[in-house]
């Protein structure tokens, strides 16, 4: 039976798109509130935390573009993906045929 986990966000961290003043090669900046962050960390038991950075399918900024948020990445996109098709194990291989069409 699956079990049905939401999305877990990390409390005192957030980022946000660079500013129009910032250098082309910026992607975004990471604000960290340090005692949020640290009682966030002080309840998890892994000694690994993976963070996704995403993009928002529904919030937009003031220019219109997608909003992004930080998830903790736990695996759960991977159980909810299809199964890959799986190949044939008998294939046909068909005759060549002799004859040159010109």
């Amino acid at each position: 039976m699956e079990e049905n986990k939401a999305i877990q966000f990390p409390s005192g961290m957030y980022v946000n798109p660079p500013t129009q003043g910032n250098k082309h090669f910026l992607f975004g900046k990471i604000d960290i509130t340090r005692k949020e962050l640290g009682n966030w960390l002080r309840g998890r038991e892994e000694d690994k935390i993976k963070i996704d950075i995403l993009y928002s399918k529904t919030k937009v900024d003031d220019l219109g573009n997608p909003k992004l948020y930080l998830a903790v990445d736990d695996g759960l996109w991977k159980a909810n993906k299809p199964n890959p098709p799986v190949a044939p194990t008998h294939v046909t291989v068909e005759e060549p045929n002799d004859e040159i069409p010109f």
